[in-house]
């Protein structure tokens, strides 16, 4: 459907947060996402209903020609946790991310939505990944305000991954650099550590351009940023941080800051604007400093680097509704075309049908015996076809139950097993060692009678207060016999 890109309107991005709204429209120009209008809004004194009214007013403001929307979520509502996984494979690293994604949080399974953002390999075994979880309580308060505002929601983002990306994209970040990088809101900071362009170590620090405007306060954030260092070195002993960037409006209070965490990490520090370094408009750029001066930082930085982002928070009932209005819209771009040229040539396929439809009846009627005798043929061709797959097929249950008797540790309990006329086996059982599986998957690979294993679920519970893990694997039968 790429050839009716043209059709498609400015993508629209939406970060609320309960203090602020920020809203942007997004247009791809020369390969890169330039932001074409901008809004934002202190939220602080207004109730739902006005929050809703302003959404009204920010749609309109930048000019929206669609209302499904990316949502960008603050960073004070994500947990992270850097997770280092025993393995490379993507689908296993994120299986085992899921699993271990609840141990990090007071809520259950059903109450977060997580990713994660693979870092780096180590020690040529494991790779470390940046685990994000966020509260699906905080997301859906968001939504449904936006949804009160006729907004549809298609994806949603998280913050700081769209701030590190815009500072690698502008190149203010290299591959080689350790930077650190404190990202002024309306009412909270970001504070990460970027190191090979990716975010290694992240905190939200509950102090913002509101509070920034009191000495005292811009002491506080910097002892923070200190601790946070501290913190990092700490956990990363071999990487030193070369400098920081200050990350904010082009506010006095923004150099002050500066000022004060160059003092307190005793590393070089600079101040940047993101409005410095994102691509704009010509009207948004000429649209008066004021705007400027509020924090818009996080959605100008996520808007640069829209379709470059690894990790998503779409909750599965949105994503599934996202990709039902995403394919009818293109469904009814293509069916208009497809009318146009079917009215075109409607009167050359309507006689062409016709006698082709005369010519068909005249051939069914002098061959109506020989149809017959052809039918009866088919049918016993279709029995005699029944006849060689069953014999065929008859030792594969046993062939499957040879095999996994000698390769199945005591720890691990089959529960169901079963093999397909093609000899595809599926199993289902239960381990009291999530490791155990994973080195049963490699016997199970390792075994001459399988190929193609692969690991289909992995799923831990309590079972009288001990650990357990429910699995399932499938195979194909090597050779059938």
């Amino acid at each position: 459907m790429s050839n009716f890109s043209f059709f498609q309107p400015d993508q629209l991005l939406v970060y609320l947060d309960g203090v602020s709204l920020k809203m942007a429209s997004v247009r791809l120009v020369g390969g890169k996402s330039e932001v074409q209008n901008l809004f934002y809004r202190d939220l602080a004194s207004l109730d739902e209903a006005g929050i809703v009214e302003e959404i009204a007013r920010g749609l309109a403001a930048v000019k929206a020609g669609t209302h499904q929307a990316t949502v960008v979520i603050t960073s004070k509502y994500a947990i992270t946790k850097s997770v280092e996984v025993p393995s490379f494979d993507p689908q296993e690293i994120d299986a085992i991310v899921k699993l271990q994604a609840s141990r990090h949080t007071p809520y259950s399974k059903e109450e977060i939505v997580c990713s994660h953002l693979n870092l780096e390999e180590i020690l040529e075994r494991y790779t470390k990944t940046l685990l994000t979880i966020i509260s699906l309580g905080n997301i859906q308060k968001h939504l449904e305000v936006l949804q009160s505002a006729g907004v549809q929601v298609s994806q949603i983002r998280v913050a700081f991954e769209g701030v590190a990306q815009g500072l690698v994209q502008a190149r203010l970040v290299g591959d080689a650099d350790v930077t650190g990088v404190v990202m002024v809101d309306a009412e909270h900071s970001d504070f990460m550590v970027l190191c090979k362009s990716k975010p290694f170590f992240v905190r939200s620090i509950g102090i913002g351009l509101k509070q920034l405007q009191h000495a005292a306060s811009r002491r506080e954030l910097a002892a923070e940023v200190q601790k946070s260092t501290e913190a990092f070195l700490s956990a990363e002993p071999g990487r030193a941080l070369g400098k920081v960037l200050v990350l904010g409006p082009d506010r006095t209070e923004l150099t002050q800051l500066g000022t004060e965490v160059k003092s307190a990490c005793g590393v070089p520090t600079e101040t940047v604007h993101a409005a410095d370094i994102v691509p704009l408009s010509a009207s948004t750029r000429h649209s008066g400093t004021e705007l400027f001066q509020s924090p818009t930082d996080a959605i100008l930085l996520s808007a640069a680097t829209l379709s470059g982002l690894a990790m998503d928070f779409t909750p599965d009932d949105l994503r599934t509704a996202s990709n039902f209005r995403s394919r009818a819209t293109q469904i009814f771009t293509a069916g208009g075309l497809v009318m146009v040229i079917a009215v075109l040539f409607l009167g050359v396929f309507v006689a062409n049908a016709y006698l082709k439809n005369s010519y068909i009846k005249s051939l069914d009627k002098n061959f109506s015996a020989k149809n017959s005798e052809a039918e009866r043929l088919m049918t016993i061709a279709d029995q005699n076809e029944r006849i060689r797959s069953f014999a065929s097929q008859k030792g594969h249950v046993l062939l499957a139950l040879t095999q996994l008797e000698t390769i199945l540790p005591r720890e691990m309990y089959l529960n169901e097993m079963s093999v397909d006329a093609e000899g595809k086996v599926a199993l289902k059982g239960t381990s009291e060692l999530m490791s155990r599986v994973f080195s049963f998957v490699t016997e199970f690979e390792n075994s001459p009678a399988f190929k193609t294993v692969k690991n289909d679920f992995a799923k831990s519970r309590k079972v009288d207060g001990k650990d357990m893990t429910d699995f399932g694997l499938s195979a194909n039968l090597e050779e059938v016999r």
